[in-house]
């Protein structure tokens, strides 16, 4: 046996009220959730630090693997000042330009 409601071909509008009448609480929802996330979140970074650092077998261990990050992560600091310097010379020599524009 089926049975129909006929709505007069309105859409029902989804209610702000739980079974039990009390209203929707969507911000303790939301906190919850991030809640919930933040363990997932949490679990997963403590897993990964496991297998990174937790066995003698780790690569990062490695002195030689150390010491080719230390040399990477200098080369990256020497790379980001030599950017810093010519940025100062890019706008230096933009300066002088427009004030060149300025006096023709």
């Amino acid at each position: 046996m089926f049975i129909y409601k006929l709505d007069n071909g309105t859409p029902s509008a989804p209610s702000n009220q739980r079974s039990d009448g009390l209203p929707y609480n969507h911000e303790a929802i939301a906190k919850h959730k991030r809640e919930q996330a933040d363990k997932q979140i949490n679990k997963a970074v403590s897993d990964e630090r496991q297998v990174l650092y937790g066995s003698d077998k780790s690569p990062i261990k490695n002195a030689s693997v150390i010491a080719a990050w230390d040399k990477a992560n200098e080369a990256q600091r020497r790379l980001e000042e030599h950017r810093e310097y010519m940025n100062e010379v890019r706008n230096s020599r933009k300066n002088i330009s427009d004030k060149k524009s300025l006096t023709k």
